[in-house]
């Protein structure tokens, strides 16, 4: 009884926000549709039991999500503790803009050829930009790459390849984003696109991961990272680990830019942002770069 009364609750409360959605011409009429999809996953996963101990509905409710999915239409509650959920909001509109420029780039360059484009998403968490990028027709398939391995940040990074999965499920994004539970330092392929996002400060030594990247990346590299505030551009600037933590690293714009440099890339757009949420100086400024691959350098699987 308890399991069809949530039901009830849900289909009231997701049929009420569609209903409202539907009258406003602002919203795409797919973000509607995943609003169905929820209800309808819902009820089938009443029947089955496709999510054991969770319904649907509580689970897109469990304030826990690195994001929120709203951009696809299905609403998730973000971890707010610390400000995750403002830190991504002041990313989203570069990052959305540097994907759209990627896959503009990726289809110029393809020209006629018939493989289908594709993206790398490292560091993915819930794939949300794997997800933005899918389902607006960026590309046509995307990996995602997740250690899930908490890297000082607690329960948020646990279970986020499973909350992509729900809302891959859900976007009807079978056969077009994969998952992959590993170390980006050891993933495998070649990518027309690769998303490295939030992630580089995160490990030791972010020129490996790079020097992969770039021999395994065609066209485009879309990084998000955080800098310092207080250090000074005018030279590279680099300390492992983090000053303020056990692990990670830090480095300045000059340091990442002279290495991308470097390897064979050619800068297009560089936007810095304070992160208003942080109060160390270590964590104060996001840096997103689109890196554009030149032509002549060559592409090959990272051995």
């Amino acid at each position: 009884m308890k399991k069809m009364s949530d039901l009830g609750r849900s289909l009231k409360i997701v049929l009420k926000t569609t209903k409202s959605k539907a009258l406003s011409r602002f919203v795409p009429l797919r973000h509607i549709a995943n609003e169905v999809r929820v209800v309808m996953l819902f009820a089938i996963n009443y029947f089955n039991q496709g999510v054991p101990g969770f319904s649907l509905y509580r689970k897109l409710n469990l304030p826990n999500w690195y994001h929120d999915f709203s951009i696809v239409g299905i609403k998730t509650r973000t971890f707010r503790e610390g400000g995750y959920d403002l830190s991504q909001k002041i990313k989203e509109p570069i990052l959305f803009n540097y994907i759209e420029n990627a896959s503009g780039i990726v289809k110029a360059r393809n020209g006629e050829k018939k493989t289908p484009s594709s993206l790398v998403d490292l560091f993915c968490a819930d794939a949300y930009y794997s997800i933005y990028a899918l389902h607006n027709d960026l590309v046509e398939l995307a990996v995602g790459v997740d250690s899930e391995e908490g890297s000082g940040e607690g329960f948020v990074r646990g279970g986020v390849l499973d909350q992509a999965d729900t809302i891959s499920k859900i976007c009807t994004l079978q056969g077009k984003l994969s998952l992959n539970k590993s170390d980006v330092m050891e993933y495998r392929g070649v990518f027309d696109i690769c998303l490295c996002i939030g992630g580089l400060y995160h490990i030791s030594d972010p020129l490996s991961l790079l020097r992969r990247i770039s021999a395994q990346t065609r066209h485009v590299l879309v990084i998000q990272t955080i800098i310092p505030s207080h250090v000074n551009e005018e030279t590279p600037f680099f300390v492992t680990p983090a000053p303020h933590w056990t692990w990670g690293s830090r480095f300045n714009k000059k340091y990442l830019i002279d290495a991308l440099t470097g390897m064979g890339w050619t800068i297009s757009a560089v936007d810095v942002k304070p992160m208003l949420v942080n109060s160390n100086e270590w964590d104060k400024l996001s840096l997103s770069l689109l890196c554009v691959k030149n032509p002549d350098k060559t592409v090959t699987e990272f051995p």
